[in-house]
């Protein structure tokens, strides 16, 4: 089940384009099968000029190689990180590979201009940031907020990839 509404492209995404993908769905209430064929993702530019917006800077998706940058989920929340984020349900955890009960964010995407790039990659799982547990998106942006106010350069998240034990990275903030 797709609880969150970012969630479905985060799945899709993991299916490679010209793939027919089995959608179930309930519309007014009612179970509907769907088999869709997938397509790369707009860059975020030209996806910014059909729903308005900007690109945020995180770069483009052209599908052709599995490159960690992407039209952003949640391109706020993590943007003075150059990242973005999205809640970690059960399907996602399934799909990248962490336990169920692991709790935190998924990255979505990471900007080829940030200091991430290179240390996060799409599918990782942020637990914490400078040791407070983050379970949105908000929770990060407000965790960034504080080491801001507090004049540090940088956070400290403790990152989870697959089955791998946590690890604590150093991200500078934009």
């Amino acid at each position: 089940a797709v609880t969150v509404d970012q969630s479905l492209s985060y799945l899709v995404s993991n299916v490679k384009p010209g793939a027919t993908a089995r959608l179930d769905i309930l519309r007014n209430g009612k179970p509907v099968v769907a088999n869709v064929v997938v397509v790369p993702r707009p860059s975020a530019d030209k996806l910014a000029a059909v729903v308005g917006g900007d690109a945020q800077g995180f770069g483009s998706d052209d599908g052709d190689d599995g490159d960690d940058s992407a039209t952003p989920a949640a391109p706020t929340a993590g943007a003075a990180l150059g990242i973005g984020v999205q809640p970690l349900t059960p399907a996602i955890a399934q799909a990248v590979g962490v336990e169920a009960s692991t709790q935190g964010v998924v990255i979505a995407v990471v900007a080829q201009t940030s200091d991430a790039y290179g240390k996060l990659k799409r599918g990782d799982v942020i637990i914490s940031v400078n040791g407070t547990p983050v379970r949105t998106a908000v929770d990060v942006q407000n965790a960034v907020n504080v080491a801001k106010a507090a004049g540090r350069p940088q956070v400290l998240l403790q990152v989870k990839r697959g089955r791998s034990p946590a690890t604590f990275l150093p991200v500078k903030i934009k």
